[in-house]
């Protein structure tokens, strides 16, 4: 199944490591020539880190079909958190030369799509979800550290939270739609009555891009805008972006390990 997420290649030499956060780098010391297209940078960059995410016990359940409904809606209150700070920012700085290009709030933006799932979830569970259970440190630390990139003025690095979780959602995202609605919360969903073919009170609206009518299109779209804002990316620029999307991708697998155990 991992296969179906992302085809495996290594890291890029010319791509130094990224740690923990983006302050932890100096991008003083960084001189990076741009060799490929910022899209493809950014796709080979974190191969290594998505194949780390892939593994997660977590998406392993999802894909699987097996994750408990509970487990599911604690899932969909942290990307709520993690997606609320994300399309802030995004909206904040949408005149921004790096954000207008990849900006599509219209067909992209998942905040409210999840709150309307959580609503709809909810009422399902067999106990509400206490305010310790809804607690995430790791979606808490992913929403903060965007919002630091906002304070910092990092505004490029955005880029990369973009890339990773829209084009995450409308690729490997689609696959996990389609395993949760045959699995047992698309089960439960239907026994209460909900369409789970993705509309409005589905309880799975996440998975659902209403305003893109071809997914494979718009991500050639998305991929085209990307290299259009690679283009006016310093070198410094560039090569941070593709650590901050190394990043993300830990910052995700972060919030898959926290739920590894209750799945």
């Amino acid at each position: 199944m991992a296969t179906a997420l992302a085809s495996l290649f290594a890291v890029p030499a010319w791509l130094t490591p990224f740690h923990r956060t983006s302050t932890q780098n100096s991008d003083a010391a960084i001189d990076v020539k741009q060799p490929q297209a910022l899209s493809v940078a950014l796709r080979e960059g974190t191969r290594e880190a998505h194949r780390r995410a892939e593994r997660a016990v977590f998406i392993g359940t999802v894909l699987q079909g097996d994750v408990e409904l509970r487990t599911w809606a604690r899932f969909v209150n942290m990307l709520a958190t993690v997606y609320g700070a994300l399309e802030r920012a995004l909206a904040l700085h949408a005149g921004h030369p790096a954000i207008g290009p990849i900006h599509y709030p219209v067909e992209l933006s998942r905040h409210t799509a999840l709150l309307n799932d959580l609503s709809t979830i909810t009422p399902l569970l067999d106990a509400p979800l206490t305010p310790a259970q809804l607690k995430s440190p790791a979606a808490e630390r992913y929403a903060a550290h965007i919002e630091n990139i906002v304070r910092e003025g990092a505004v490029h690095l955005l880029v990369a939270h973009a890339y990773v979780r829209y084009l995450g959602d409308l690729s490997g995202g689609r696959l996990m739609g389609s395993k949760l609605r045959k699995g047992r919360v698309g089960q439960l969903l239907g026994e209460a009555g909900c369409r789970v073919g993705g509309h409005a009170g589905s309880g799975l609206e996440f998975f659902e891009f209403k305003e893109v009518e071809d997914a494979t299109a718009f991500k050639k779209l998305y991929r085209t805008a990307l290299d259009e804002v690679g283009q006016g990316l310093s070198d410094v620029e560039f090569a941070s972006t593709v650590r901050e999307a190394d990043l993300a991708f830990q910052l995700n697998t972060d919030m898959f390990e926290e739920l590894g155990s209750t799945v």
